[in-house]
């Protein structure tokens, strides 16, 4: 009788460690799972912030270039970056009447040549005036601007990135002509 509660015994530890074991290997498979799923989410946000960034500088480096931006009478002035490829993204809708210039500057990534597009455009009213003083004690009578908006994209979705767009207003200091009043 002895032995037969001896082997009973060891039958119950055998079922208690068996127990504990698909317990342990349940939890190790949902830690594992759970890093995963935070890789994830931590892989898209960095792919988010840098289409954005990507983005960013390509509205900088477009509107750095002053031939991007002329200012004139033109109320329709518009032009339209493609990428290198001259593929833009689905998602970009450059009228076929625009101006469609290649992505190519020394400036640039290449990410921003192979995946980037942005479009400038002419705003209404076409010049805008600020009535004060300048650094330079020059009135600002002398001087107005003009409007532009320009939308600039990354995208990436093809490949299974972030695709980001990011549109901004520019005004480019002009200096008025004489006798000119904008109303």
């Amino acid at each position: 009788m002895n032995q037969s509660a001896d082997n009973r015994q060891r039958g119950a530890a055998l079922a208690v460690a068996l127990v504990l074991l698909v317990v342990l290997t349940l939890l190790g498979v949902a830690a594992v799972r759970t890093t995963q799923t935070q890789l994830r989410l931590a892989s898209n946000a960095e792919s988010h912030t840098n289409a954005m960034q990507l983005a960013e500088s390509l509205i900088e480096t477009v509107a750095s270039d002053s031939n991007n931006t002329p200012v004139d009478y033109n109320p329709d002035f518009r032009s339209c970056y493609l990428p290198a490829s001259g593929a833009p993204s689905a998602l970009f809708g450059c009228d076929s009447d625009a101006v469609q210039i290649p992505l190519a500057s020394s400036n640039s990534s290449g990410d921003i040549l192979t995946y980037g597009y942005a479009e400038v455009r002419r705003v209404l009213p076409l010049f805008v005036t600020v009535n004060v003083m300048r650094e330079a004690q020059t009135s600002a009578r002398q001087y107005d601007f003009a409007r532009y908006s320009i939308t600039g994209g990354i995208d990436r979705s093809s490949e299974g990135r972030s695709a980001a767009e990011i549109v901004e207003s520019l005004l480019v200091l002009h200096s008025k002509p004489a006798g000119v009043n904008y109303e």
